[in-house]
């Protein structure tokens, strides 16, 4: 070809021989397919991903725990150090850690004679009229 000699060679001028070929994408492998959803639920992802593991640093020495462990360590670790947004998590979790058995259900045996007075005022004032007044002559 007469222009490949007339042709120079220098910036923003490759060679012929190494310039993109018709046809051909300059990003042979390209950016790759994304991946389609896979079936799973939230709950199955949740497990999987939580039950995995990772390296964490204790005491100096690099150790592998499960991330839902490492996770409950840093919080447990924030509220020990007077981080409130941590301690109202670990006194939220503080019930489920206990299980239903150990949470105590209040009974009727339980109530006072002020929850008794509380109780009857309230059933005094939702099945009367607004503005009627109770046995006390208070306005309930």
């Amino acid at each position: 070809m007469a222009d490949d000699r007339d042709y120079k060679v220098g910036y923003r001028k490759p060679p012929l021989h190494t310039r993109f070929q018709p046809g051909r994408s300059g990003n042979g492998k390209g950016r790759p397919k994304r991946r389609p959803p896979d079936d799973e639920s939230f709950e199955e992802m949740f497990r999987r991903l939580t039950r995995s593991s990772v390296r964490v640093n204790v005491q100096g020495k690099q150790i592998e725990i499960r991330k839902i462990d490492a996770i409950f360590e840093q919080l447990i670790n924030l509220a020990a150090r007077g981080n409130l947004a941590a301690i109202r998590e670990f006194v939220k979790l503080v019930p489920h850690a206990q299980g239903p058995a150990r949470q105590p259900q209040p009974t009727v045996e339980d109530q006072t004679e002020s929850d008794e007075a509380i109780i009857d005022r309230f059933l005094r004032r939702h099945r009367g009229a607004a503005g009627d007044l109770g046995e006390d002559g208070e306005d309930v």
